[in-house]
């Protein structure tokens, strides 16, 4: 974690200030409509849905930040189509994240709200609005929980691990058996495997898991830049490891990320991830 400036950018308090807001704001709108009955629409898959307050929600965010910073770029879930991401300030956004959750009344989804600048995060805001829970962190001031400070587990050792996954939306055979491949790498037959593996069913909300130490490691394939915008800060400032699963620097429309609790966790996990699988890019 970056140690706290001496003197507060006004500007990128400003920010936080915004993104929590309109985070609070998308959250009470998308909360009203939780246990009711929703209009469901297929996107891509059977599994790629999205609900009329999907679409409610991140037209409350796109106009409210279009008013207060009108110079800002947008990229939202249900209004991109090919995102290019400069290094103009842009707020990248999921409007709800989990929306089969969501549908089926599961209480894991969030309001996930990133700002970048210069390709790099510097406010993320990731809120859970049926628990209630809201992750936040701006580019060096830590991570926090409900205005508590978070840290990663710390954990070095692979045997202690959690790790968290997400099976995605994707119904293609030979991805589905590359995925379980990865993980029964990761699980079984090895003289160290992880202890426990989980899913949520909700990227930002697994990437605020080992921001938090309940996890303490996540990766996917598939996920899209509105996934981690605001998750993967989260995760940096509370002390964790974010880079791609080959290792490297994380490109954010790539669609794959893993985080850690550790450098030592990160590079072993890389080590076991055989199958690597590549999606189209979210700028193509």
């Amino acid at each position: 974690m970056a140690s706290p400036s001496p003197s507060v950018d006004h500007e990128l308090e400003e920010y936080y200030l915004a993104a929590v807001s309109v985070a609070r704001a998308a959250g009470k709108v998308a909360l009203e409509g939780f246990t009711r009955d929703k209009v469901v629409d297929t996107k891509t898959t059977q599994a790629d849905l999205v609900t009329e307050t999907d679409k409610l929600v991140e037209d409350l965010i796109r106009s409210s930040f279009q008013q207060q910073f009108p110079s800002h770029d947008f990229i939202g879930e249900e209004s991109a189509t090919n995102c290019e991401l400069t290094d103009n300030l842009t707020w990248i956004v999921d409007p709800i994240d989990g929306t089969v959750n969501y549908i089926h009344q599961i209480p894991l989804s969030a309001v996930s709200i990133g700002l970048w600048k210069n390709k790099e995060p510097i406010v993320g805001v990731v809120y859970n609005f049926i628990t209630d829970d809201l992750y936040a962190a701006k580019k060096g001031w830590g991570a926090t929980l409900n205005g508590k400070p978070i840290h990663t587990s710390g954990c070095t050792d692979l045997s202690k691990v959690i790790l968290m996954i997400e099976y995605g939306y994707d119904r293609l055979k030979e991805n589905f058996e590359g995925k379980m491949q990865n993980v029964q790498n990761l699980y079984i037959g090895q003289e160290e495997n992880v202890r426990g593996v989980r899913n949520f069913g909700c990227a930002a909300l697994a990437l605020c898991s080992v921001a938090s130490g309940v996890a303490d490691a996540y990766y996917d394939f598939g996920l899209h830049c509105w996934d981690m915008a605001a998750g993967v800060l989260i995760v940096q400032e509370a002390g964790g490891t974010v880079c791609s699963t080959d290792g490297g620097s994380l490109d954010i429309l790539r669609r794959e990320v893993l985080c850690a609790s550790s450098q030592e966790v990160a590079s072993k996990i890389v080590e076991r991830i055989t199958h690597r699988i590549e999606y189209k890019s979210d700028n193509q």
